[in-house]
């Protein structure tokens, strides 16, 4: 048969045609296509658009997994900043307690994110090596041992409250306010960490968008809540701090019973009794692959511990507007972060099968989309700090010292979007010690700086943003350095064989 011919027979076949391009011509008959590919002699174009035209298809693959992520964190933005703005409220002293609470279990429950992270990695490797059965097993290892991670850190919460207040330095007017939210935030965190480890495992699966609509019903039961019961929509009873109980409460539980329907609907394989009562029988490397990833985000999260307490020393103004710059800023990162979780699992994904080449692209291409939309985020946040801040209290001096914060954020949101993809494409990639030793490392940084600028030089609380700013771009060039590198490579958690279609599990 001439080529011609087999063109024509079955173009769809024919590997001499780069027919993924066809997609971004929007052509849908691949037989009237191939037929003018061989008429007017277009094949040499298609070839020499081959590769750019690949490269729309990655961003489009990038952007299909990862606008669920994005809506679903924007959803949870949107709460969060809705919750700021309903405890607003109800006073800068609860405010203050709020946020000073949130820093604390961000910082203790970087122990819950050693199950999260290692469960997302190998589960991505292991579905991209084409072993379901394993990577359901490890789900299931993830959940358990969330549970008992949690239960230990409720205890640990309650009884160590007056140690935690003194490492914060919390003022003590807020003492008692913060000691009951404390308390009722503990005991809910084995449920709210349900929701989050099993929207990992289902995002790792693949199943992105129903963690968005997971997260719709946990944000839509807990605003009706706070509406009604904190503010007094339709002339409700205002609970005040009682009602902002009663609203996460509901939030969380609907988000935990919906979990179960969904993980017994997308998880690949069923979930047997063999696999709840001994799992994969490899907790351990759950641990051992979570534990430097961990390590590196536990590190950051326990330096915003230290700079939240320098920052409680220029007292509650100080922190409350922390508290509302912090809302804002989570806002305008949105885009980056769900680029950095779809290029996550992409690169998990390839990594699993051994592609490395593909997995590179995919992480440049992520790159590309972050910062270029964080970049234009940032414009925005900068022109407009003023009135943004505005929007959550009609204090002058904290609206003054908010606007100026937003404004340092701004500068610092390039650099946070390298350090957030690269720092996804390189865990994804199973680097995740690298990322421990060297990205974990230098985040101090922003402590130091932080100290330096505020007190010594007498920046206050603008100079605590400054020293963040600074080391936001110092991790940025470490991690450009690290992608543009080959180091990165062969550093997952499966191997594939030679056979066609298996894998063998590298020694983790």
């Amino acid at each position: 048969m001439s080529g011609k011919s087999l063109i024509l027979a079955k173009p769809w076949r024919n590997p001499l045609i780069p027919l993924r391009i066809l997609p971004c011509l929007n052509f849908f008959d691949t037989h009237f296509v191939t037929r003018a590919i061989v008429k007017l002699n277009l094949y040499e174009c298609f070839l020499s658009f081959d590769k750019e035209c690949s490269a729309i298809l990655i961003y489009r693959q990038i952007l299909s997994l990862s606008w669920p992520i994005l809506l679903e964190m924007t959803a949870q933005t949107t709460m969060n900043n809705l919750n700021v703005w309903v405890v607003s409220h109800l006073g800068s002293t609860i405010v203050a307690s709020v946020g000073l609470t949130g820093t604390l279990i961000a910082a203790l429950g970087i122990l819950l994110s050693i199950v999260g992270l290692g469960a997302t990695v190998l589960i991505a490797q292991f579905r991209g090596a084409n072993q379901p059965e394993k990577a359901t097993a490890f789900a299931v290892d993830a959940l358990r041992l969330m549970l008992v991670i949690a239960t230990l850190l409720t205890l640990l919460l309650i009884a160590g409250i007056p140690v935690w207040f003194a490492i914060l330095h919390v003022p003590s007017s807020i003492v008692p306010t913060m000691r009951a939210y404390m308390t009722f935030m503990a005991i809910l965190l084995p449920f709210s960490s349900w929701v989050a480890i099993s929207g990992g495992i289902l995002r790792s699966f693949g199943a992105t968008r129903v963690v968005f609509y997971q997260t719709l019903l946990v944000i839509g039961v807990t605003a009706f809540f706070n509406l009604l019961f904190v503010t007094g929509l339709w002339n409700a009873p205002r609970l005040g701090l009682t009602g902002l109980y009663l609203a996460n409460v509901s939030g969380i539980m609907a988000g935990v019973i919906y979990s179960f329907l969904l993980l017994a609907r997308h998880l690949p394989v069923p979930v047997t009794r063999r696999m709840i009562l001994h799992g994969s029988g490899q907790v351990m490397a759950v641990l051992r692959v979570g534990l430097p990833s961990a390590l590196e985000l536990g590190s950051y999260q326990f330096t915003q511990f230290f700079l939240v307490s320098l920052i409680a020393r220029l007292g509650t103004n100080a922190i409350a507007t922390r508290v509302y710059a912090i809302s804002i800023e989570s806002a305008s990162f949105l885009f980056g972060l769900g680029i950095a979780q779809g290029v996550s699992i992409l690169v998990g994904h390839e990594a699993g099968k051994g592609a490395f080449h593909p997995a590179r692209r995919i992480a440049w291409s992520g790159v590309t989309l972050g910062v270029g939309g964080m970049s234009l985020l940032a414009l925005l946040l900068f022109i407009f700090a003023h009135p943004l801040i505005a929007l959550f209290t009609t204090d002058k001096e904290v609206v003054r010292l908010g606007a100026r914060v937003l404004q340092i954020i701004a500068l610092a949101q390039p650099a946070k979007a390298l350090n957030m993809i690269i720092g996804g494409a390189l865990r994804g990639a199973g680097d995740n010690r690298w990322l421990m030793w060297n990205s974990g490392m230098f985040v101090w940084i922003s402590v130091l700086a932080a100290w330096l600028f505020g007190f010594p030089l007498g920046l206050g609380l603008a100079g605590i943003w400054w020293g963040m700013c600074v080391d936001e771009w110092v991790r940025a060039a470490l991690l450009f350095s690290r992608l543009r590198g080959t180091r990165w490579e062969n550093r997952q958690f499966t191997r594939v064989d030679t056979a066609p279609e298996t894998a063998v599990q590298q020694t983790v």
